[in-house]
């Protein structure tokens, strides 16, 4: 019988135009890079913070994270993001 399954989120980088995002399912490995030609993140973080766009970068990659449901994890953990895991977001 296998053990019950955790997804992790990793970390984020990200560079003026494109987040790469790291994720783990156990031993497993995934990245996603995701490209916005219009958005400048370097921009934002000086108009908005660096707290607040980490915040932006924990709530994509949380969505992004949806697309690894197909590999029934049992468990979600927002890893290095675990100060922005409120209820709301739980529930």
């Amino acid at each position: 019988m296998s053990s019950p399954r955790t997804l992790t989120l990793l970390s984020c980088n990200r560079s003026k135009h494109q987040l790469a995002l790291y994720f783990g399912l156990d031993d497993l490995r995934f990245s996603t890079s995701l490209w916005y030609g219009d958005v400048d993140f370097f921009d934002l973080e000086l108009r908005f913070g660096s707290q607040f766009m980490r915040k932006i970068y924990f709530h994509i990659m949380a969505f992004e994270a949806c697309k690894f449901v197909s590999l029934q994890p049992a468990f979600f953990d927002v890893g290095p993001f675990s100060d922005l895991q409120t209820q709301a977001f739980v529930r």
